[in-house]
């Protein structure tokens, strides 16, 4: 699948350009250590949700990834290897359509196939193009990472620093459910999430069960009005700048 990276470039209109690869810069910007003024810019890693695909993500995060702009130099779009079906409950991006896992409609034996596999995709990823600051997922792509999270936590590993979780739920499976719950709740990863109040997919209450996951350095942004969206109203704007600021200056 096509990987589709943001970087920083100051003669474009939003201070961003769009490359095809994720490639390393081959010269870094001299940092001031002794006065301590100027500060990396972060690497996003970016996790689409179910029946979108790279494009599609970036195209409808970016009144937001905006309102970052001085803090981050690169987002990074990766694609989930499973196509997605489209459903009813669900809006998908076409015959480009991609899912992080599939589901049977079961609510007494819920069972998700494929989420195995993607973690090691989103794993290979990170290793092979990282070190990365940190991640940014919608709906599935917010659960997926939330797994990936716990699985970091398990692990010991140090694939990212913080995460954004944007309309994210926690899985109905019970295994995936009881990972992220038990592996979750005493996280030092600062994490920021923000969910609609007229969502009809994911309802606020979902969103909300997956933020108890996270016991520390949580920032839950105000609600907004609207539905299954990245919203782009000032409040979201302005929550969002201020995480990735912080997280910045802690580089």
């Amino acid at each position: 699948m096509a990987l589709w990276c943001e970087r920083a470039s100051r003669m474009s209109l939003f201070n961003t350009r769009f490359i095809t690869t994720s490639t390393s810069s081959t010269s870094s910007p001299r940092i001031n250590k002794s006065t301590n003024v100027h500060h990396q810019k972060l690497k996003i890693l970016c996790v689409h949700g179910y029946g979108q695909n790279g494009i599609s993500f970036r195209q409808k995060s970016g009144s937001i990834r905006r309102a970052a702009k001085t803090s981050v130099s690169e987002w990074d779009f990766i694609e989930a290897k499973l196509k997605a079906p489209a459903r009813e409950d669900e809006t998908n991006d076409g015959a480009d359509g991609l899912a992080w896992w599939l589901w049977n409609r079961s609510h007494n034996n819920p069972i998700n196939t494929g989420y195995e596999d993607s973690i090691n995709h989103l794993i290979q990823h990170l290793e092979k193009n990282g070190p990365f600051d940190g991640v940014m997922g919608f709906s599935q792509g917010a659960s997926i990472l939330a797994l990936l999270l716990a699985e970091q936590e398990e692990r010991g590993a140090n694939w990212f620093q913080f995460g954004v979780f944007i309309g994210g739920f926690l899985p109905r499976m019970p295994i995936m459910r009881t990972k992220i719950i038990t592996n979750c709740v005493d996280t030092s990863i600062p994490t920021w999430h923000s969910f609609g109040l007229s969502d009809e997919i994911i309802p606020a209450e979902m969103s909300q069960e997956l933020i108890k996951c996270f016991g520390k350095n949580v920032t839950v942004c105000p609600a907004h009005p609207g539905g299954h969206l990245v919203s782009s109203t000032k409040e979201v704007r302005l929550s969002f700048k201020s995480f990735l600021e912080e997280r910045k200056r802690n580089k």
